[in-house]
């Protein structure tokens, strides 16, 4: 996924991890591949979950390994989003169950644009191992553990490592390592954030909140997925993604105009996709807010952790939580919103940086 200091240019046209798979030319699928609501909440709902790409809406395949996301309604609300933005939109598409294979689960952003095949460090490889100065002696390649607990007891303020004796680091995107089986990985995301409220043994509250912070390096409150190439059956609809309540697109947002541009592109005689709204979606890191001040290295505001994950406990149980009720999550959103905007060529393909 992105690697601090990237633009959303450079990175968002080739989602979280792999290169850029976009085409000039928007797909026309069979309706019968789209999800309904109930489709995608069911999905939300399931073990499995449901498999969301930050990506070009019409996006029709892709020939080689690229990054997702997995919900579950369990977990976190989040997206990936650019290094140190905080932007107020984004759009990609929904990939269906059993037309689109998982090859490597992390329960955290992973790095995986650095990452190289354990045999060849000069090979390219999303599910190989990372830079062993950032591993920190810990195995980043595929995960050994039969249960979530094995994971967290390894990975949980582990491994620190010091980079150039300058500083010390929880090099946790970097040093994890991925599972096969995405449920047991959404476990392990699960715990991790559920021990994550809690500062660990022998460290104090601000070299805590410090390092799980860090941009590039600590916690992300959403997961990194690789996929195996797909085709166009696999998608299952498009997505336009945005933090608070469901609200109208507006003109001069980055993911809106994306799908709007999308729509104005296919032929009168094109099957639309469903357009999901999804809301109260966290695109910053590791939470909403965290970062504040305008200066380098950025400082994280002190109820970041707290807050975040408070939030995201509150959903779970509390009535009307996202956890038992996903109703103020996803609607389906009719195309005349987007195609009514007045996107300029700038908000099409110059994004925050």
């Amino acid at each position: 996924m992105a690697i601090a200091g990237a633009t959303f240019i450079a990175l968002a046209l080739q989602g979280c991890g792999g290169g850029s798979s976009l085409t000039t030319s928007p797909p026309n699928p069979a309706p019968s591949q789209f999800l309904d609501i109930n489709g995608v909440q069911a999905a939300f709902k399931s073990e499995d979950g449901l498999m969301l790409r930050v990506a070009n809406p019409g996006e029709p395949k892709s020939s080689f390994p690229v990054s997702t996301s997995v919900w579950r309604h369990d977990l976190p609300l989040a997206l990936y989003g650019p290094v140190g933005t905080s932007p107020s939109d984004t759009a990609g598409i929904i990939l269906t169950a059993g037309r689109s294979h998982p090859l490597c689960a992390y329960p955290v952003d992973a790095n995986t644009i650095k990452r190289t095949s354990s045999n060849n460090a000069s090979v390219k490889d999303v599910c190989g191992v990372s830079p062993s100065m950032l591993s920190g002696g810990l195995n980043s390649g595929e995960c050994k553990f039969k249960t979530a607990e094995e994971y967290v007891s390894a990975y949980y303020f582990k491994p620190i490592v010091s980079l150039f004796n300058i500083m010390t680091l929880w090099t946790l995107e970097s040093a994890t390592c991925h599972f096969t089986n995405v449920p047991l990985m959404l476990d392990a995301q699960k715990l991790l954030l559920q021990r994550s409220m809690h500062t660990p043994p022998g460290t104090t509250d601000k070299d805590w909140l410090s390092n799980a912070t860090k941009l590039g390096y600590g916690l992300t409150a959403f997961n990194e997925v690789q996929i195996a190439p797909y085709e166009a059956s696999a998608v299952g609809g498009i997505f336009w993604a945005h933090p608070g309540p469901f609200r109208s697109p507006h003109a001069q947002e980055y993911g809106a105009c994306h799908v709007a541009n999308y729509l104005k592109k296919l032929s009168p005689s094109a099957t639309t996709p469903p357009i999901f709204e999804l809301a109260d979606v966290n695109l910053e890191r590791p939470f909403l807010g965290c970062i504040v001040g305008g200066g380098y290295p950025p400082v994280a505001a002190p109820d970041c952790l707290s807050r975040g994950l408070g939030e995201w406990q509150s959903n779970m149980t509390d009535a009307g939580g996202y956890g038992s009720d996903s109703s103020n999550v996803f609607r389906i959103v009719d195309a005349s919103a987007f195609k009514s905007l007045s996107c300029t060529h700038g908000e099409e393909d110059v994004a925050f940086v």
